[in-house]
């Protein structure tokens, strides 16, 4: 029989071995509880502003993101609700896709787990393109380094996993570039020509009107205007429709409901902006500072994608607030360095090059410049030609007739084939990009 000082060191052994597994076994499951405890945290309360809804969208993302993949099943099982503007990402855009996000985290039930995030839609190397988006983040008090840009999300994979609940601002088609998203779009808020993609999507699309943040504010209106009270979300859309309607006063843009829309926005109540005036020539001065930016900057930084399906053609326009010359791109200058910078944004994609290329172009009250590079593989059916026809013909896209003449330009450079054209002003590439696919798709 084992006496108790027999027994001592063999109970000792026992205890310490135990002691030895629950510790092990905490130290392997603790990374685990912090991550569901830290998920968790995304479904306690809604946000109680513009701002603190932002601070949690970055905050949940990057919780998402370092979570494990047991966590990040069950929430995507839920739905990933992802609110994008387009690829040029204008004020409007960036405006548009925080208001409607916070919209949508608003009406969405206490206690739920989907994840609801504002994304810019271009990278965000380029976010400082856009001096007055930053301006309009600034006056709202929010910071640049909380918003979400498109290449800090694995929304490709969200897309082939079936999670993704896409909701378009300030655009009704994806870029050809993101057709793979095509599948996921469920609502569509816009001002553009309606081109009849995405028919299962709830859509709000009213053209022409002056901006898209007018159409957002009577979503909002309708179903919760108690978030007006916010003072940033109520700055951000009156700055996108003050700019979209240059002060409600361009003829042309400015429509009824963006009147009505600015109408039911409050005062600003800011030290550093005095009156709406003050705050329209504020972001008008930012939008048109181009401090620190190369000539393939600024053609970067307002650029929209559209393809010819027929010929199988990608093509970008740009809109560009200064002239040719303000550019540097003159018809006696060879601009080899252009030229470089344009090659290069051409085949940026190596999967989807660029077969042709557009600036529209500021010259002076009553006229627009539209340079064409198209790449000589595909002049048979993008020329200079094609266009000069259709302007002739004068259709019209939102109530403007695209009408204008062709001007001296050197024609060939290399791998290119450049034209300019001379447009009447309003004309803006609401109705530039319709008709170049309409020319280019043999529908003119």
């Amino acid at each position: 029989m084992l006496s108790l000082r027999d027994l001592l060191p063999v109970t000792t052994k026992l205890l310490l071995k135990t002691h030895t597994l629950c510790y092990n076994g905490f130290r392997q499951n603790r990374s685990t509880w912090i991550s569901r405890r830290c998920m968790s945290s995304m479904e306690i309360l809604p946000a109680s502003s513009l701002a603190d809804f932002v601070i949690k969208s970055r905050k949940n993302l990057e919780t998402f993101l370092r979570s494990s993949a047991e966590d990040k099943t069950t929430v995507e099982k839920d739905g990933i609700w992802i609110v994008i503007g387009n690829e040029a990402h204008d004020l409007d855009s960036q405006s548009c896709s925080l208001a409607m996000s916070r919209l949508i985290d608003h009406k969405l039930a206490l206690g739920s787990r989907k994840l609801v995030l504002p994304v810019m839609n271009v990278p965000r190397a380029e976010a400082g393109f856009r001096k007055d988006n930053l301006l309009a983040l600034e006056l709202a008090g929010l910071s640049n380094h909380d918003i979400i840009y498109v290449d800090e999300i694995p929304i490709n994979d969200w897309a082939k996993k079936g999670c993704l609940k896409l909701v378009l601002c300030d655009h009704n088609e994806l870029s050809p570039r993101q057709v793979n998203w095509s599948e996921s779009v469920k609502q569509i808020y816009d001002h553009h020509r309606d081109v009849g993609k995405y028919a299962d999507a709830e859509r709000c699309i009213r053209f022409p009107t002056g901006s898209c943040s007018s159409i957002v504010l009577q979503q909002i209106l309708e179903s919760s205007p108690e978030l007006l009270k916010d003072s940033s979300l109520s700055l951000l859309l009156k700055a996108s429709i003050l700019v979209d309607t240059s002060m409600l006063e361009d003829e042309y843009k400015t429509t009824e409901l963006d009147i009505e829309m600015h109408s039911k926005l409050p005062p600003i109540k800011l030290t550093s902006v005095k009156s709406d005036r003050d705050l329209f020539k504020q972001l008008r001065k930012a939008q048109k500072d181009t401090t620190g930016l190369s000539t393939a900057d600024i053609v970067r930084k307002d650029l929209k994608y559209a393809t010819d399906l027929s010929n199988d053609c990608l093509f970008a326009v740009a809109s560009v607030k200064s002239t040719l010359a303000d550019l540097g791109l003159t018809s006696n200058t060879e601009n080899e360095a252009f030229m470089k910078q344009l090659s290069e944004i051409m085949d940026a994609d190596k999967n989807n090059p660029l077969d042709a290329f557009f600036i529209l172009c500021f010259h002076n009250k009553n006229y627009k410049q539209l340079l064409c590079g198209i790449r000589t593989s595909k002049s048979s059916y993008l020329n200079a030609e094609k266009l000069d026809e259709g302007l002739q013909i004068g259709k019209e896209y939102g109530g403007l007739k695209m009408v204008g003449k062709r001007q001296a330009w050197p024609s060939l450079n290399g791998d290119f084939e450049f034209s300019l054209f001379s447009l009447q002003q309003p004309i803006s590439r609401k109705q530039v990009l319709p008709f170049l696919t309409d020319c280019f798709s043999s529908k003119i």
